[in-house]
C-alpha cells in the first residue's frame, strides 16, 4: 500500500525565496504537515518522523491524530498516546489549542481571569495574586488535560507511561492505541533500562491476543535528531517500528558492519518508515555565527591536570583502555578522574577557594567570557545566554564574577540598567523561571537587555525552552556528541525568535555570535605523558570535541540514507532547504596565535566552503562581528577540505553561486538524491 502513494508536491520552485515570515501573523497548517496527513491515511507503516527544527512537529503529530481517527471506524474503541518528556508534558498540551487543525477548535480552554493576569506578568504580583494564579494555571492545566481525555488523548512522561500500573491498565483495557513518541532521541540507548523496558511494551501490545487482533495500531516516534550518538542508534528506532523484524542489527559493531558496505540491507528495512523535512524555512531563523576561542590552560590548571592524568593512566595501564571507557561512559558513570580533568579545563579552584582578581589564573576561560560582557564588544549590544553543564566549578564561579564587577540576580524590583542576570539551574522552581522567561527576558522592551541582560542556564534547560531575539550565546564546555550542544544554540535560534529585531527593508538580517569556548594545552607544553598517544596532547574539551566531529561524519552518512529514502524525499524536494554558517575557527600556529580561518559550513552535512579568491584567514582583531550583510549575485563559494593537520584546506571543483545554487542570504536546496520509489 505505501509504494503506491498518490503524493502532491505541496513546494513550489518560489518557496526558496519567501523572506517575510515574520509578517505572516495568520495561523495556518505548513504544506508539508497537510502532505503527511494525506500519506498516513494511504500509508499503514508505523512511522519515524524525521522533521527538523521549526517544522511544527508537535502540530504536525496533531494533524496526523485527526486524520487517523477520522479515518477509522470504531473511534470508541481507540485511545491515543502521546509519550514525551516530563519537560515538555505543558507545551504539548498547549499545542491543542493552538494547532490550527480546524475553524472550530475542540480542544480550546479559556479561563478568563487567568487571561488578564497572564497580561500583567511583566510586573511581580503580589502575594495574593500569586496564589491566585498558581491555582487558576493548575484549573486551566486541569481542564485542558480533561478535554483531552475526553477525546480520548492522553499525555503521558517516559516514566509516567512505563510505570507497572501504566503498563498493566494499558494491556488490558482492551483498546486500540495509536502512539506518538516524541524526541524519540531521549529513549534511545543500547544499554539504557528505560529503552529495553519501552521496547517490550510495543513487542506485547503488538502481539495477537487470543481475544482479537493485536492492542498497537500505530507507532510514530518523532525528533529532529535520530541519530545522537552512534549510527546505530537508527537500529533502534527501527527496532521500535518493525518489532517482529529479526534482521535488524541492534549492537554498534554488528550494525557498522553490516550496512556501512551494504547501505542497499538498511534502506530496504527503512523503506515506508521516514517521513523527513529539513525544519521550517531558513529565512524565519536568525544567522548563526559559530566562533571557537581557545585558552591555554594556565600553569595552576596544568599542574592540576597532569597529576590527574597522571593517576588515571596508571588506574588504566593503556591509553586504548582509557579512550574506550571514556567513548562508553560519556555519563555520570564516567571515572572520578575523567570528570575531575573536565572541571580542570573550566577552573583549577573550587568556589570556596577563589578571589576573583586572581580570576586569568585559575580559570583563563571564565575570565575572557567575564572580560567579553563586561566589555560588551562582541554582543552587538543585544541579550547574552550563557550555557554549561557544570555548575560546580564552572556557573558559580561566572556568577561570583559577574556580582564582583557589579551584576546582579534578577529581581522584580531591580534597577533597568542592563547589569541583571537569571540563573535557571535544576534547583530553579520551573514555574518563576518560565514566567522570567516570557515576561521579562523575551519582550521588546528587553530587545537590548535593559531590564534583564544574561540568561545563565546549565542542561536542566531542555526541549520546549525559547529565549527570543538573543544576540550572543556562550558555550562554556562540550559533550560527546555534537546533539546536546545543537539542543543549546536551538533554545536561542528558532523559528520567528528574532522577528522584533528583524527589519525588512534592511540590507542585514538578524544574527547570532556563538562562541565555543574551548581550554587547550600551552602551544609549547611537553606532552603529559610521552607515547602515551592523543590524550598526552590533546586537553579533554579538544578531545571531546575531536570525537564529536568524528561521530558526526559517520552520522551523516546514515541520516542522508535516512533522508533518500523517506517515504516523501520526491514530494518534498523544494520545501527542503539549508542555510550555510559561518565559522571561525582559530589557526594552530605558534607564529601566529592570533589568526583565525573562515568557511561557511552546511549545517546538514557538514560540507565547508570559502568564498572564490578571497582571502579566508584574518587576525582575530579583523573579525567582524556585525550582523550578516546579505551577499551580491554572482559571489561564488569553492567548497574546501580540511586535512587532519587542520591547517591546510584543499579546494575541491564543487562551487556554489549566489543567485543560481544559493539566495542571497546564503539558503539553498539540500538537492537529495531520492530514492523512495
Amino acid at each position: 500500500m505505501c509504494d503506491t502513494l498518490n503524493i502532491l508536491e505541496p513546494y513550489t520552485s518560489d518557496y526558496i525565496r519567501i523572506d517575510n515570515w515574520c509578517e505572516i501573523h495568520e495561523l495556518a497548517l505548513l504544506e508539508h504537515q497537510i502532505a503527511l496527513g494525506d500519506i498516513i491515511a494511504q500509508c499503514d507503516a508505523n512511522m519515524l518522523i524525521f522533521h527538523g527544527l521549526g517544522s511544527g512537529k508537535t502540530c504536525t503529530s496533531i494533524v496526523m491524530m485527526e486524520v487517523l481517527k477520522r479515518s477509522l471506524v470504531n473511534r470508541d474503541q481507540l485511545e491515543i498516546l502521546i509519550v514525551c518528556p516530563a519537560s515538555i508534558q505543558k507545551q504539548y498540551v498547549d499545542e491543542f489549542r493552538v494547532c490550527p487543525i480546524q475553524s472550530q477548535n475542540v480542544y480550546t480552554v479559556e479561563i478568563p481571569h487567568l487571561l488578564d493576569m497572564y497580561r500583567h506578568l511583566d510586573r511581580e504580583l503580589d502575594r495574593e495574586e500569586a496564589v491566585e494564579f498558581r491555582a487558576l494555571e493548575r484549573t486551566y492545566q486541569n481542564a485542558k488535560v480533561s478535554t483531552l481525555l475526553r477525546h480520548d488523548i492522553r499525555v503521558l512522561s517516559y516514566d509516567k507511561l512505563l510505570q507497572p500500573n501504566t503498563i498493566k491498565e494499558l494491556m488490558n483495557n482492551g483498546k486500540q492505541k495509536i502512539i506518538f513518541v516524541d524526541e524519540i532521541q531521549n529513549l534511545i540507548s543500547e544499554t539504557s533500562e528505560q529503552y529495553k523496558n519501552f521496547e517490550t511494551l510495543i513487542h506485547s501490545l503488538s502481539k495477537n491476543r487470543q481475544t482479537g487482533g493485536r492492542l498497537l495500531s500505530r507507532l510514530f516516534v518523532l525528533t529532529a535528531t535520530p541519530i545522537v550518538n552512534y549510527p546505530n542508534d537508527l537500529s533502534l528506532i527501527l527496532r521500535l517500528l518493525d518489532i517482529n523484524n529479526p534482521n535488524i542489527k541492534i549492537t554498534r559493531d554488528l550494525f557498522l558492519e553490516s550496512y556501512t558496505q551494504n547501505p542497499n540491507a538498511l534502506k530496504k528495512m527503512i523503506k515506508s518508515h521516514v517521513s523527513y523535512v529539513s525544519g521550517g524555512h531558513p529565512s524565519a531563523f536568525p544567522f548563526k555565527r559559530i566562533i571557537v576561542r581557545e585558552y591555554p590552560m594556565s600553569i595552576e590548571q596544568m599542574e592540576k591536570y597532569r597529576t590527574t592524568f597522571a593517576n588515571l593512566i596508571v588506574k588504566y595501564r593503556e591509553e586504548h583502555a582509557l579512550l574506550q571507557d571514556m567513548d562508553n561512559l560519556n555519563s555520570d558513570k564516567m571515572p572520578p578522574e575523567q570528570r575531575k580533568m573536565m572541571q580542570l579545563c573550566v577552573s583549577s579552584r573550587n568556589v570556596h577557594d577563589i578571589n576573583i582578581p586572581e580570576l586569568e589564573h585559575f580559570s583563563p576561560k571564565i575570565y575572557h567570557v567575564v572580560n567579553d560582557i563586561l566589555n560588551n564588544v562582541y554582543t552587538n549590544e543585544g541579550t547574552v545566554f550563557v550555557f554549561a553543564n557544570q555548575i560546580k566549578g564552572c556557573l558559580d564561579i561566572l556568577v561570583m564574577a559577574l556580582e564582583y564587577y557589579g551584576y546582579r540576580q534578577w529581581t522584580a524590583d531591580a534597577p533597568e540598567d542592563g547589569k541583571n542576570f537569571f540563573l535557571w539551574t535544576g534547583e530553579t522552581d520551573k514555574a518563576v523561571a518560565d514566567t522570567v522567561r516570557e515576561s521579562v527576558f523575551n519582550t521588546r522592551e528587553n530587545i537590548h537587555g535593559r531590564r534583564l541582560k544574561i540568561m545563565i542556564g546549565s542542561s536542566t534547560i531542555s526541549e520546549g525552552i525559547t529565549f527570543k531575539n538573543v544576540s550572543t550565546i556562550h558555550i562554556l564546555d562540550t559533550w560527546w556528541n555534537n546533539a546536546l550542544i545543537r539542543q543549546v544554540i536551538a533554545r536561542c535560534v528558532r523559528f520567528k525568535s528574532h522577528c522584533a529585531v528583524h527589519d525588512p527593508q534592511a540590507s542585514t538580517i538578524p544574527t547570532v555570535n556563538i562562541y565555543r569556548h574551548v581550554s587547550v594545552f600551552p602551544p609549547d607544553m611537553i606532552p603529559l605523558s610521552p607515547n602515551k598517544g592523543i590524550t598526552s596532547w590533546m586537553s579533554m574539551e579538544e578531545y571531546m570535541i575531536y570525537m564529536s566531529s568524528k561521530k558526526q561524519i559517520a552520522n551523516n552518512h546514515f541520516e542522508s540514507l535516512l533522508k533518500q529514502t523517506a517515504i516523501d524525499c520526491t514530494a518534498f524536494k523544494n520545501g527542503n532547504l539549508y542555510r550555510l554558517e559561518e565559522r571561525l575557527v582559530p589557526i594552530r600556529s605558534k607564529e601566529n596565535p592570533f589568526q583565525y580561518y573562515r568557511y561557511y559550513q552546511n549545517p546538514l552535512n557538514s560540507k565547508k566552503y570559502v568564498i572564490k579568491n578571497a582571502e579566508f584567514r584574518l587576525d582575530y582583531t579583523n573579525i567582524d562581528y556585525s550582523p550578516f550583510q546579505k551577499f551580491p549575485i554572482d559571489t561564488v563559494f569553492t567548497e574546501i577540505v580540511i586535512d587532519n593537520d587542520g591547517k591546510t584546506f584543499r579546494p575541491t571543483d564543487t562551487e556554489l553561486r549566489v543567485g543560481d545554487s544559493l539566495t542571497e542570504t546564503l539558503i539553498g536546496y539540500e538537492n537529495i538524491a531520492c530514492q523512495n520509489t
